[in-house]
């Protein structure tokens, strides 16, 4: 796969001026920084989570960009969870957080967590659909999504 600095080369190559460097440079910045507000086919993905009975809160990826949809598998069947509440209607619903379990049916997002609701009694198989941000790789380094073919 592509680096960056083999983005560049090929970008200095195609204008025939390689006096354009940093021009260059600056310029995939803007595009990435342009494109990255799309939800972009390769940039969508979806991540498995497992919950532990007792566990309301649950940590957001690191390259989350935005939030799509949260299902849970219940026999083989995914179904879409409500949400996303806003914090102040997860709080105001769990009175008594001890009454307050069961299978989730319900989410909320705040500092870059899910608080699920019911808070999960066992064990449940959560999908977090979501758009990543990729940024921009360093010099040398190759793009983070394995989906994705420069040529």
């Amino acid at each position: 796969m592509a680096t960056i600095d083999d983005l560049h080369a090929r970008i200095l190559n195609e204008l025939k001026r390689p006096g354009l460097t940093s021009e260059v440079e600056l310029a995939v910045i803007d595009a990435v920084q342009q494109y990255s507000t799309y939800r972009l086919w390769f940039l969508e993905h979806e991540l498995p989570i497992t919950t532990s009975a007792g566990t309301a809160d649950y940590t957001m990826p690191s390259d989350l960009h935005q939030l799509i949809d949260l299902t849970i598998t219940v026999n083989g069947q995914r179904w879409p969870l409500t949400g996303p509440w806003t914090y102040e209607e997860y709080r105001s619903v769990l009175v008594d957080a001890s009454a307050s379990t069961g299978q989730p049916t319900n989410w909320a997002v705040w500092s870059d967590s899910i608080y699920l609701y019911p808070i999960p009694d066992a064990a449940y198989t959560l999908t977090l659909s979501y758009v990543r941000n990729l940024g921009l790789p360093a010099a040398g380094e190759e793009p983070a999504s394995d989906r994705v073919d420069p040529d």
